[in-house]
C-alpha cells in the first residue's frame, strides 16, 4: 500500500477573507444566520473565488470578555454584534468542506441524490450536484488531482 506524504496546507495558494455577516435562505425553508468568507485559490491559471459559510458560533472575543447577557435577552445580540469577532476558518476546514462537496464527482446524479438525501427529480438537486462537480473541477485545476486525492485522505477525520 502506498503511503501518502502529508501536505502542509499552510503552504497552499489559498487566501481566506471575511466578507459579511448574512442570512442564507437557500438551505431549505429556514433562514440561516451565518458568516460569509471569500476563499481565493491562485496559480498559473489565474484565480478561483468561492464562498464559504459558517455559523455565528465561530467567533472569538477580546481577552477577558464574556457576554454578560443570557441568549434569550435582546442585549445578548447587541453585545455579540459589538464585541464578537468572526473567527476565520482554517485552510484545513475549508478544504475539508470543499473536498466533501467535490466528492459528488464520484457519483452519477441518481446515486449522489440517493447518498445525500435529494430527490433525483429535483431541479434544485441537479443544480446543487452541478455546483459540486464544478467545485471538483476547480480543486483539480488549482491544486492538482494528486494533491486533492491526498488531501481527501489527510483531512477525512476533520
Amino acid at each position: 500500500m502506498d503511503t501518502i506524504e502529508k501536505i502542509d496546507t499552510s503552504t497552499l495558494p489559498i487566501k481566506i477573507e471575511f466578507v459579511t455577516k448574512t442570512i442564507k435562505t437557500d438551505f431549505g425553508d429556514k433562514p440561516w444566520p451565518c458568516f460569509e468568507w471569500r476563499v481565493t485559490f491562485s496559480n498559473k491559471y489565474g484565480q478561483w473565488l468561492t464562498p464559504y459559510f459558517c455559523g455565528l458560533a465561530h467567533v472569538k472575543y477580546p481577552k477577558n470578555m464574556k457576554n454578560p447577557y443570557p441568549k434569550n435577552v435582546i442585549g445578548w445580540e447587541q453585545w455579540e454584534n459589538q464585541y464578537a469577532i468572526p473567527k476565520a476558518p482554517s485552510v484545513d476546514e475549508v478544504l475539508h468542506s470543499l473536498i466533501l462537496d467535490a466528492s459528488a464527482s464520484d457519483y452519477n446524479l441518481q446515486d449522489w441524490c440517493a447518498e445525500f438525501g435529494y430527490s433525483d427529480d429535483s431541479i434544485r438537486a441537479l443544480n446543487t450536484y452541478r455546483q459540486c462537480l464544478e467545485t471538483a473541477a476547480n480543486l483539480r485545476k488549482y491544486l492538482g488531482a494528486d494533491v486533492v486525492r491526498s488531501l481527501a485522505v489527510q483531512l477525512q477525520d476533520l
